[in-house]
């Protein structure tokens, strides 16, 4: 389909993140637990059981980023973007806030099993807050509206997909407006290059220069 991807969850309620019913995202859940469609927007599947999902419609770079809005949290509740999603096992980088304690998490998962890679308490977050989680070789970034909160490193997961994560009931929390793709590496800054020992000749008028 062409990178970024994006995604407003405007499907019918109760649709849940999987090929044939929102056809661009596969879920690491099984059917009881994916992430679900409330009232156009993103929530959770099964209270209490953290969930995965990750966009399938385009391939990404190694290097890539994954972004959401912020509609709802409440305490120890949480959606977030995700980054190098394996389809295979429940394995990825994700991030979120916590309502309670003003927290930003960065969180590695590998095959179930997570562990939190940097917490910055205090941090707070407001409804329409974009939450953004970039991963560039081992660095890990997470910004809320553009700005830098929390940095991490780790090498365990090396590719895969941008997706979501979450954890809480079926109501809350709630995100919209997803965005996922690759890193693009700042462009060179361009200069003349010279053989070693010689220079330009300097320009002289009248000489067709």
């Amino acid at each position: 389909m062409g990178l970024p991807a994006t995604e407003d969850f405007t499907y019918a309620d109760g649709s849940s993140l999987e090929p044939g019913t929102t056809p661009n995202w596969t879920d690491f859940a099984g059917s009881t637990r994916r992430m679900r469609i409330a009232s156009n927007q993103l929530t959770v599947g099964s209270a209490g059981i953290d969930d995965f999902a990750a966009w399938n419609a385009d391939t990404f770079v190694n290097d890539q980023y994954s972004q959401i809005v912020i509609k709802a949290i409440s305490n120890g509740q949480y959606l977030g973007p995700a980054v190098r999603c394996s389809l295979v096992a429940s394995t990825c980088y994700f991030a979120y806030a916590d309502d309670g304690s003003d927290g930003i998490y960065i969180v590695k998962r590998v095959i179930g099993v997570s562990t939190d890679l940097n917490t910055s308490l205090g941090v707070g977050w407001a409804v329409n807050d974009v939450i953004r989680l970039e991963v560039s070789g081992s660095n890990l970034t997470l910004k809320k509206n553009g700005s830098t909160v929390l940095t991490a490193s780790d090498s365990d997961i090396a590719s895969g997909a941008a997706g979501v994560c979450g954890f809480g009931t079926y109501t809350v929390p709630l995100a919209d407006t997803w965005e996922g793709g690759n890193l693009v590496a700042a462009a060179a800054t361009s200069s003349k290059l010279y053989i070693s020992g010689h220079r330009p000749a300097p320009f002289k008028p009248g000489l067709g220069r």
